[in-house]
């Protein structure tokens, strides 16, 4: 038995079976037959959250101004759709800039991502909260002005751009339901 095609075929049955789940989650939704809650949770794993993402966009859609632009870090790119709002710089997602394997240019782009944030920084950042270091992690934007507003199921944080220290426009807190309104 051949080790590599077996755990492809492991892999192979692993994509089938999320596909099934979710095609069935879809049409489910679509007739009505079971919430919408569940039907984003079929579009969710440990990695990201599909309703989390739609959470985090409904707060930003909140909050947001016409012209606020947004940087969304890891691989959370339906924010931008979500929310409407333009991503800032050329890397919209930054997995492949925190995999070394995966970026034969990870030191030139990592600087070049980190200057647009000193030239020309967006109003928001959404970060990964379980990350503590790098350019996914809500650390790597505190020296750069930014401030933690709200975090959501311990999963992603919302920054907002603040360079003078002091408070941002809206108040620090947790947020675990969207709908929750500011305190």
């Amino acid at each position: 038995l051949d080790r590599s095609s077996a755990a492809s075929d492991v892999y192979k049955r692993q994509i089938y079976d999320r596909w099934i789940r979710s095609t069935w989650a879809t049409v489910s939704y679509l007739n009505g037959t079971i919430p919408r809650e569940s039907y984003l949770g079929a579009y969710s794993n440990g990695a990201w959250s599909t309703k989390e993402s739609e959470a985090v966009s409904q707060w930003l859609n909140k909050y947001k101004l016409p012209d606020d632009r947004l940087s969304v870090r890891g691989f959370e790119p339906q924010i931008y759709e979500m929310t409407q709002m333009q991503a800032h710089g050329r890397f919209f997602w930054t997995t492949f800039l925190v995999v070394p394997e995966w970026s034969y240019r990870i030191d030139e782009w990592l600087a070049e991502d980190r200057r647009v944030f000193e030239v020309n920084p967006p109003r928001w950042v959404v970060a990964l909260d379980w990350v503590h270091e790098g350019p996914d992690a809500a650390e790597y934007f505190y020296p750069l002005g930014y401030r933690r507003i709200v975090t959501f199921n311990h999963d992603l944080v919302v920054l907002e751009y603040s360079p003078d220290g002091l408070l941002p426009s809206i108040l620090v807190r947790k947020e675990s339901d969207p709908t929750t309104p500011a305190p």
